[in-house]
Formats: structure tokens, sequence, C-alpha cells
């Protein structure tokens, strides 16, 4: 009998790491990278996971590289609850949720690229770069979705993007930029908020998206320093963007604590027209020098820090 059962075991184990190689192949076939998929499985192995919570945490992943939609965010998400021990009952949730909004964002971000104005936006190269524009455009809205952006304002912003930006043609990782950090910016729950016309400026005036991703984190430094509420800073801000002023400007004031464009509320932009703004850019409001990129505001880890 003992025989027997020492016979049975590493048959056992081999079973087992066949079912997850298996798993690991057919997401490679979908798309994933290999490697992710090997250190979801290992890493889970080594926290004591079993096959069953393991291919638990890990298909959905896969499923939605079969149908097409980005599944490396959601194995990022995996790892990361994996790392803090968050048990699999609670991840799965909290990763179901995710899929969810990477659905979602996959139907907005499909038939707004369907659209004339896409084409419009996006030019020659949205035939050229199809398939990656589309896998960025999705990301993006998803992680707006994650930061509670609701998805009926995260198409709203998309469909208005044509009028609202006259610049040809739009590079996506812009479009991915601003709307990741539309959440992040004030009122963003209305479309005609200062928040979404800050977003439309600076793809208007074609920051990078580097400088994008700071804005959400500059408004919030000048808040901090002086009384002016973050909306009528994003108000200045859009203005000045419009104005002329490159984003170490506009972002190295805000640092500083002041006011892009340096006048009073008056010399903004009106409301309809984010790219109208101060008549003169103050000679002692130079170039300032923003600190590096702050990191984008993370989702929580599946399911929370376990206890």
């Amino acid at each position: 009998m003992l025989l027997i059962a020492c016979a049975i075991g590493p048959l056992a184990a081999a079973g087992q790491a066949s079912d997850l190689d298996a798993l690991v192949n057919r997401g490679s076939a979908a798309g994933l990278s290999a490697n992710l998929l090997e250190s979801v499985v290992e890493r889970g192995e080594r926290r004591g996971l079993s096959e069953d919570a393991i291919r638990g945490v890990i298909t959905p992943a896969i499923e939605l590289a079969e149908n097409d939609l980005p599944g490396a965010p959601l194995l990022t998400k995996t790892l990361e609850g994996i790392a803090k021990n968050v048990p699999p009952a609670r991840m799965q949730p909290v990763l179901q949720t995710f899929r969810t909004h990477t659905e979602e964002a996959g139907r907005v971000v499909d038939a707004w690229l369907a659209s004339e104005g896409a084409a419009d936006v996006l030019g020659s190269s949205a035939s050229r770069r199809g398939s990656e524009d589309r896998t960025a455009l999705i990301r993006g809205v998803t992680a707006a979705r994650q930061q509670n952006l609701s998805l009926e304002v995260a198409e709203a912003w998309l469909t208005a993007l044509p009028e609202a930006v006259s610049a040809r043609p739009i590079a996506v990782s812009q479009i991915e930029s601003a709307i990741r950090v539309l959440p992040q910016l004030p009122d963003a729950d209305q479309p005609a908020s200062a928040g979404h016309r800050l977003a439309y400026a600076a793809v208007e005036a074609e920051y990078d998206p580097s400088a994008i991703r700071q804005l959400p984190h500059a408004l919030e430094q000048a808040r901090r320093q002086n009384e002016q509420p973050v909306r009528t800073l994003a108000r200045h801000a859009a203005g000045a963007i419009g104005g002329g002023q490159p984003a170490p400007q506009v972002l190295g004031t805000l640092f500083r604590g002041g006011i892009p464009g340096g006048g009073p509320p008056e010399h903004a932009g009106p409301p309809d027209d984010p790219r109208r703004g101060p008549p003169d850019t103050p000679p002692n409001d130079p170039p300032g020098n923003p600190p590096e990129s702050p990191p984008e505001r993370p989702d929580p880890p599946p399911g929370g820090n376990s206890s």
C-alpha cells in the first residue's frame, strides 16, 4: 500500500502541473504573456493556493483575451492580491468587477472607433495601429471605471472629443491618458465641467501623456497652497493651455501654488471654449520644473489587505 501511495503521489502532482500548464498554454494562445501567466501560477503555488483557486483567479483574464479584450491588467491585479496574501474568495469579486469594467470599456471603445468622429480624430494612423489603439483605449476607459467614473460619462467624453478638439490627428496615447485621469479632475461626473474642459485642452495642445497624467496632482498641490477652489484652478489651467502655455509652464505654476495665466478669473476662456485663454502670458511666470510624474492613483489590491 505504501508503495502504491508513493507512486500515486507524483502522478497526482504531475496531473495538477499538467492541468495548470494547459491553462497557461490556453492563455498564451489567446495572446497573453506566458511569463506573466506562469508568474501567477508559481506565486500562487508558493502562497499555498490550491489548483482550483489558481484556476479561479487566472481564468477570467484568459477569457477576456479570448474575447479580444486586454487580459494582462487583470493578471497584474491578481499578482497584487497574491503578494498581499488576499484569500482567493476575497480576490474573486474584485477581479470580477475589473473584468466587467473591461468588457464595458470594450463595448464603448468599439462603438466609438466605428464612428465617423473617431476616424476623423485618429486619421490614417487608425488603420495602421488599429489593434494597439483599441487596446490602449480600452485600458484607459477601464482605469477610469475602476476610479468610479460612470460608463455614461466616459462614453460622453469620447463622443464629444471630435468637436471639443480641433487638432488632427490626435495620438491615442494622449486620449488614453486624458480619460484615465479624468476621474481625478474636478466635477468629473459632469460633462460640461472644468475638469472635462481641462482634459480636452491638454489633448488639443498635444501635451504628452506624462504631462497629462501630472495634471490632477498639480491641481491638488496648487489647491493646498492657495485659497482657490480646484475647479477654478482647472478652469484657469484650461485657459492657459488654450492660450499656448507649454506643459512645463502650466505644471510648474500649479506645483508652486500659482494660478496658470496669472490673470483674474475673467481672463480665462468662456466655459464652452477651453481653447481660449488669457490674452498675455505674464513675464514673471517662467517655465517651472515640476517634479517627476507622480504614480497614478492605484487601484486597491483585490479584496484589500488581509487581516
